[in-house]
């Protein structure tokens, strides 16, 4: 087993789900109006108020960071796929 590969894998996935969770954050803050009025998605944290809207940006802004940080250390071709993840998730919200 290559173990420096290994690693690299590691790092990417977790980059990658560090982005994909601030994200989600987004869309959840962006959804909020009709979460709050759906018979399910009225418990989600944010949409029951137990989560603030400016604690979830903030919470978004730092796992966004984190994961294009870590991709950036990883390599730059991972960097950029993963910006352009987040630039289509954003246009998607």
């Amino acid at each position: 087993m290559n173990m420096d590969l290994f690693v690299q894998v590691l790092i990417g996935f977790f980059a990658f789900s560090l982005l994909a969770s601030g994200v989600y954050c987004l869309n959840d803050i962006s959804d909020l109006h009709h979460d709050k009025q759906h018979p399910l998605k009225k418990h989600r944290p944010i949409a029951a108020g137990v989560l603030s809207v400016r604690t979830a940006y903030i919470s978004s802004g730092v796992l966004i960071m984190a994961g294009l940080v870590m991709s950036a250390l990883l390599n730059l071709h991972f960097l950029i796929l993963l910006v352009g993840y987040l630039a289509l998730s954003v246009l998607y919200n």
